[in-house]
């Protein structure tokens, strides 16, 4: 029988599986890369994707670096047959690499996100690359403003699940509101609404992209946690 043994890796914000490589988004700022790539043994093969973001971290804030680290490169990542994605949360961009770390390309698709998310990037450009404020609650959490939630890439397609928080009234947007960005062109291919109670919260996504686009959503209550399917004729 074959011995399962822990793997212990650097801090790390996410990781994917994919061409027998466990690839990990790091949150070390002694690091000059974002994302670390490990064999299952826990031995890392390589590192790729140089920090790029102009932040420089104050040392006499009352912040621990490591915090800062893993919320301004907070995001999701996905391995495909070919490629690798790393999807920006703080700052609405995608980066797609080749299965040895090479950069194809980088997207900034706030051009073709809502005016919500438009203006939570900017707010986390003022705090977190303008250096106007930063500030953690007693917990030690970094205030900062979530483009989206969750991730999904199918095929030739982005999917991301949108933050509810709207921030022009600082209140949750009741409904569930999903992108689906072509990676051919990076525009918009099509949009998904479901409407949604009040106090429901969204946080997770997956798709099934066939015949129909089906995803799967959890929907959380204070009373319940649901997972609904939503099915929607191909656009």
């Amino acid at each position: 029988m074959a011995q399962n043994l822990p793997m212990t890796v650097e801090p790390r914000i996410s990781f994917a599986i994919g061409n027998k490589i466990v690839y990990v988004v790091n949150d070390n700022p002694n690091s000059k890369y974002i994302i670390d790539g490990y064999s299952f043994e826990g031995k890392k093969i390589y590192s790729f994707c140089e920090k790029y973001l102009p932040f420089k971290y104050d040392s006499k804030k009352d912040i621990e670096a490591l915090l800062i680290e893993k919320t301004i490169y907070e995001g999701d990542l996905h391995v495909t047959t070919d490629s690798i994605y790393y999807i920006n949360k703080r700052f609405g961009t995608i980066h797609k690499f080749s299965l040895d770390g090479k950069e194809l390309c980088r997207i900034n698709i706030a051009p073709i996100l809502g005016v919500n998310e438009n203006k939570k990037i900017q707010k986390n450009i003022e705090m977190f690359i303008d250096n106007k404020y930063i500030f953690a609650d007693h917990n030690n959490r970094i205030a900062k403003y979530d483009v989206f939630l969750d991730s999904e890439v199918e095929g030739d397609f982005v999917y991301l699940l949108l933050d509810q928080h709207g921030i022009e009234k600082n209140a949750p947007i009741n409904k569930i509101d999903i992108f689906k960005i072509d990676t051919c062109d990076y525009k918009l291919s099509a949009r998904y609404y479901y409407p949604l109670e009040k106090k429901e919260w969204v946080s997770k996504l997956a798709v099934k992209s066939k015949d129909l686009e089906v995803f799967y959503v959890d929907i959380k209550s204070k009373e319940r946690l649901d997972i609904i399917s939503l099915k929607y004729d191909k656009k």
